[in-house]
């Protein structure tokens, strides 16, 4: 596994900046020999180390510094601020979660950690000797980061190998390491796990504060810390998916005309930001294809609306485009179309759906299994008139996505409803919101 790069912060304040910079040295997964197993099921703990013993435990793997195990914890020293100090353990896992208590026991360098984290210099003398508690979750490219059950960092675009293991970090100090555990997750879980912030699922991009379904709309859905993005898809005159949500071109470009009526090229030459405000003129309306490349390269999951009415055909070219961009592991599939779900199911088995309901089906368990749902989408007005069904459906194994939300209010609701995630216009007001209760 190469080293993950937690680039897409979540909301952190003064106290975290330090805790950020702690986390990104003390704990990384990093390109290490480590040997590849089979798979273990979810809830296993792989690695749970306490150090016990007198020397190094079994399968750990000094890589470059001083490591020892020293009154039962394990301790690494890094001499030199710029020089990592690593040792690797544990092994490959698509879906993890790697917990360590951390002790900074010196820092050689304040220069060196002031340059890593504003907050750090200043509280170096304050968190020598304080233990710290650091999570990693990981799933596929996704990887949320906590601190002390606070999330600090989260990011869309770790960078996997196919057999590396786990290790720790150590740079410009001495710090000290105990209870490592590693536990096996299950493979795209969408059901929150217990004390896990709902997930911001950003409704056509950042909606409200760029133009809806363009890359600039995403580019701001990114930054705010969103975990997801939405869009809407529909074919061009000669196949090709574009990203809009009405079936006219009319309200959000200078253009008019039906989508299904207008070919790539048309749509590729119309502006789908001025509309929107003078400093969005430009904006381009995005293929699916151009989309996914941007979300590949920059960052972010997919929730992929197929909007409206759709032949198996169409349904093939989307899904081809999700494999050409190798996206499948990032993208989840949602319709209030049923049958575009069959098509999509049986296509391409691999991609998670999600069906859409502005009201609860009689009983949506029964149906989520004949459609073989990861996820199920309803309104917020039709779940508020039976909340129960998030238990049911948790109880089947189908997370429980709610839309479109904008209002603090319902986010405190739905939260104590149980529900997985929100899809909202207001994805950093709703990121913001979270790490405010949390």
């Amino acid at each position: 596994m190469t080293k993950s790069h937690p680039s897409s912060p979540g909301p952190q304040n003064g106290r975290t900046g330090m805790l950020a910079a702690l986390l990104a040295l003390s704990v990384s997964t990093v390109a290490l020999t480590a040997p590849r197993a089979v798979s273990a099921g979810p809830g296993e703990a792989v690695v749970d180390e306490g150090f016990n013993g007198p020397g190094l435990p079994t399968g750990w793997s000094a890589v470059e510094g001083d490591w020892k195990v020293e009154g039962g914890r394990l301790v690494g020293t890094s001499a030199d601020a710029g020089r990592q100090t690593r040792i690797a353990f544990g092994r490959h896992l698509d879906d993890f979660r790697i917990e360590v208590t951390a002790r900074f026991e010196t820092a050689v360098d304040d220069v060196r950690w002031t340059a890593l984290g504003l907050e750090f210099s200043r509280n170096a003398t304050d968190a020598a000797g304080r233990d710290v508690r650091i999570a990693v979750e990981v799933h596929g490219t996704t990887a949320r980061w906590s601190v002390d059950g606070r999330e600090v960092v989260r990011s869309t675009r770790v960078a996997r190998s196919a057999d590396d293991g786990q290790a720790l970090l150590v740079d410009g100090s001495a710090v000290s390491f105990d209870d490592v555990r590693v536990t096996a997750l299950a493979p795209g879980a969408f059901v929150r796990q217990p004390g896990a912030p709902l997930a911001v699922f950003a409704h056509r991009g950042a909606s409200s504060a760029a133009p809806e379904n363009t890359l600039l709309a995403d580019e701001v859905a990114r930054r705010a810390g969103a975990d997801w993005i939405e869009n809407d898809v529909r074919p061009s005159r000669d196949g090709v998916p574009y990203v809009l949500h009405d079936d006219t071109v009319n309200r959000t470009t200078n253009g008019t005309g039906a989508v299904r009526d207008l070919t790539a090229a048309q749509l590729d030459g119309l502006d789908a930001g001025s509309w929107f405000a003078p400093t969005a003129a430009g904006a381009r309306l995005p293929s699916l294809a151009a989309q996914l490349d941007d979300l590949r390269t920059r960052g972010g999951n997919l929730l992929l609306e197929i909007k409206g009415p759709h032949t198996r055909d169409e349904v093939a070219r989307i899904v081809q485009e999700v494999r050409d961009h190798e996206m499948a592991d990032r993208v989840l599939v949602q319709s209030f179309e049923a049958d575009a779900l069959r098509h999509t199911r049986e296509l391409a088995p691999e991609l998670p759906l999600a069906l859409l309901r502005s009201s609860l089906d009689d009983d949506p368990v029964a149906l989520s299994r004949e459609l073989g749902l990861a996820a199920y989408h309803p309104a917020d007005e039709a779940l508020a008139a039976r909340p129960e069904v998030v238990a049911a459906l948790h109880a089947a194994g189908v997370a429980v996505n709610v839309w479109t939300v904008d209002s603090a209010a319902r986010w405190k609701a739905l939260d104590a409803a149980g529900v997985d995630g929100i899809i909202t216009n207001r994805p950093a007001e709703l990121a913001g919101w979270l790490s405010a209760h949390q």
